[in-house]
């Protein structure tokens, strides 16, 4: 429970603990809610009251959520309703790539509870400005990583991983924070930039390297927050061998295919002086942001037809 209430009636019971509840509401800094969903795809009901009442009275809210697909994929995958784009009475689903519906999704940066605690604890010491295509810092070569086990590794890793959520982004490298050191951040979860993310729990690599990859290349949509207002279809290998370090010092050996494999060639790229719009084979193939989601809406409006 979340206060102790004497035994009474159930009705006045309720009403004490719904009193207790606003009341500490009111009296705290923040509040870190479970948004997880329950009971269905959505959060429980009182969570998300709670939620509203919070912002209404201007407190921090941050939530966490085990399940961080989009909302229309969750419903979809926990009512069986395969590619709908409606449930079963008919219903339209909200479809905005976020994780939860629009009014609190924004409220979620983290899958639990430390994963809350550690966005409040970095994100105003380490969140970091990134910086912009035509920074000469964006054209070098960054150094290997020697000491991975220093504090000063650890903080980076965590500085990239906090300010990647905060942006928004799929992936970060070091250099985009103006350090040039060979360390790139994976992240990658359906947001409204990609809606069809797969996840992936933020991953650093550390001194990545290619090992082989395919023959074939597929044209994609990328983004790039060192790259503002524009999206371009850059071809990219459609899958990767990698070897990499991790934040334990560990070697590690993994193959990412697909969209995980385009995260990883982007973000590399920028450890190698690197960006995405020297791959693009046309300027045609570059379009505002505006415009590229009016392409996305389209699609999906296409889809749900």
């Amino acid at each position: 429970m979340d206060n102790e209430i004497p035994l009474q009636e159930h009705h006045v019971m309720a009403k004490m603990i719904q009193e207790a509840n606003r009341t500490m509401i009111r009296h705290c800094d923040i509040v870190i809610a479970n948004l997880s969903p329950f009971r269905g795809p959505e959060p429980d009901s009182g969570t998300v009251w709670e939620v509203g009442y919070a912002q209404a009275f201007g407190k921090k809210v941050l939530a966490y959520s085990n399940d961080r697909r989009s909302l229309k994929v969750k419903t979809q995958a926990i009512l069986n309703l395969g590619n709908r784009s409606t449930d079963k009475e008919g219903l339209m689903i909200e479809d905005f790539g976020l994780s939860h519906n629009l009014m609190f999704a924004e409220c979620v940066v983290a899958e639990d509870f430390e994963g809350c605690l550690k966005y409040l604890q970095h994100s105003s010491a380490s969140l970091q400005e990134i910086i912009q295509l035509g920074n000469p810092l964006l054209r070098q070569h960054a150094k290997k990583v020697e000491e991975i086990h220093s504090q000063e590794t650890q903080s980076l890793i965590e500085t990239l991983i906090t300010t990647a959520q905060a942006s928004k982004g799929i992936g970060i490298a070091a250099p985009q924070i103006g350090i040039s050191k060979a360390i790139i951040i994976m992240a990658s979860y359906p947001n409204e930039r990609y809606p069809n993310a797969p996840l992936m729990k933020p991953t650093a690599l550390i001194n990545p390297e290619i090992l082989f990859h395919s023959k074939d290349k597929e044209k994609g949509w990328e983004g790039c927050l060192s790259i503002s207002g524009i999206r371009a279809q850059v071809p990219r290998h459609t899958w990767v061998e990698v070897t990499y370090t991790n934040a334990e010092g560990k070697k590690e050996q993994a193959r990412f295919e697909d969209f995980l494999a385009r995260i990883f060639q982007h973000e590399y790229d920028h450890l190698i002086g690197k960006v995405y719009i020297d791959h693009v084979e046309s300027t045609q193939d570059i379009v505002t942001e505006k415009e590229y989601q009016k392409k996305m809406q389209a699609l999906h409006q296409k889809n749900a037809i």
